[in-house]
């Protein structure tokens, strides 16, 4: 009952963490029937006394188990609201068992996958307290075996040779579908072994870190069976199986899983923009944006606004600041057509963007990022082109 001012009667109760002070007026110092410990203080009108309760009263009867009770639920939150904020599976291991070391006293641990029909084995992640890779860690397979088939917490001393002996906690990891696996933690025979609170705590958490695991995992597979799907369709939209198709489609498969700058050369007609787009949709970036700019279709003085884009009242009818295709193809791919008809100071100002992956928009100050793949095409003979001074031989 919250009391902001109140008169204590006989028998009144304030409990504040773990203590709890009772109040008596007269001789009889019973406490109700708790078992408890107490320390008495006279007052004006009576005695008041702190009691450390046993767990039949409701609160442990160690003092600092409310602490560690509010400890463990702390990292318990910590964990459930950080595990959510990662996206790879590598990630989540590492550091779910640093934030699990918190709570259990462990020197080492490790979360082990298994794997599945059809699925590559995942490498187990190792993890220590110091810091220090250590891959002597001996994992009994035995034990997590155990954890798995029984989906249970396995704990106690573990000793055989020639591993050392050591405290070994192990906790199946139960997904919705499928058991992914175990967390298995050690710690030094000299060292406390570990208790019921662990074995509880892990339990807990490992439930979470299942189900975000599980996750991640049928996520990974679906991205990596659209990009087997994507390759077995192959490059978009080109058709053919005679031998010089087979090594055009072979060169965009190979290259689109890359993020190097690409340079395609051949005559007008040939389907280099097809082959540029194929690029694009078989890449990594195939959800980001494609845009491509014809450099030869657009007058060379407002090329440069095209690309660069432009502040406000940069030019005489600059009425409103515009974005480029630098700055509107973001992460995705920017097509560069025709690129050998692009003028020498553009071409210069093009290797500086490609070299320092940053641009000025015209009559701007600030340098804006450039993340973008560039892809480029041109018909035009370059080896003749710098020979004549039309093209730059760096870029």
């Amino acid at each position: 009952m919250r009391a902001t001012r109140a008169p204590i009667h006989h028998g009144d109760r304030i409990r504040v963490g773990s203590s709890e002070f009772v109040f008596f007026t007269g001789e009889d110092q019973g406490t109700g029937g708790a078992q408890s410990s107490g320390v008495g203080k006279q007052t004006a009108s009576g005695t008041l006394t702190a009691l450390f309760l046993d767990q039949g009263s409701g609160l442990p009867a160690d003092p600092s188990g409310i602490g560690r009770m509010a400890r463990d639920l702390s990292a318990f939150f910590k964990i459930a609201n950080l595990v959510n904020s990662f996206q790879n599976v590598d990630m989540l291991q590492r550091e779910s068992l640093g934030l699990i070391s918190e709570v259990i006293p462990a020197n080492q641990g490790a979360i082990l996958l298994q794997s599945y029909a059809g699925e590559e084995s995942n490498p187990p992640c190792m993890w220590t307290r110091d810091g220090e890779p250590k891959p002597d860690m001996v994992i009994r397979e035995e034990w997590a075996q155990r954890a798995m088939w029984e989906r249970c917490a396995i704990f106690g001393t573990a000793s055989s040779a020639p591993a050392p002996d050591e405290h070994v906690l192990c906790v199946a990891l139960v997904g919705v579908e499928n058991i992914l696996g175990v967390i298995y933690l050690t710690s030094p025979a000299t060292s406390p072994p570990f208790g019921d609170d662990h074995v509880y705590f892990l339990s807990s958490v490992s439930r979470i870190v299942a189900i975000l695991l599980e996750n991640l995992l049928k996520l990974g597979s679906l991205q990596a069976e659209n990009q087997r799907l994507r390759a077995d369709i192959g490059a978009d939209n080109l058709l053919g199986d005679s031998a010089a198709m087979s090594r055009v489609t072979d060169f965009i498969r190979r290259v689109a899983k890359g993020d190097s700058t690409v340079l395609l050369r051949g005559e007008s007609g040939t389907g280099k923009e097809l082959a540029d787009r194929a690029i694009h949709t078989n890449s990594s970036r195939s959800s980001k944006p494609f845009v491509a700019i014809n450099c030869a279709a657009i007058p060379k003085t407002l090329l440069e606004s095209e690309l660069f884009g432009h502040e406000k009242g940069a030019f005489t009818g600059a009425a409103a600041t515009k974005k480029g295709k630098f700055e509107t193809a973001e992460d995705g791919t920017l097509l560069l057509g025709e690129i050998g008809e692009m003028a020498l100071l553009l071409q210069a100002k093009l290797l500086r963007v490609l070299q320092q992956r940053e641009f000025e928009r015209l009559g701007g100050t600030r340098l804006l990022p450039f993340n973008a793949r560039v892809l480029a095409a041109t018909n035009k003979n370059l080896e003749q082109a710098i020979k004549a001074g039309e093209f730059r031989q760096d870029l």
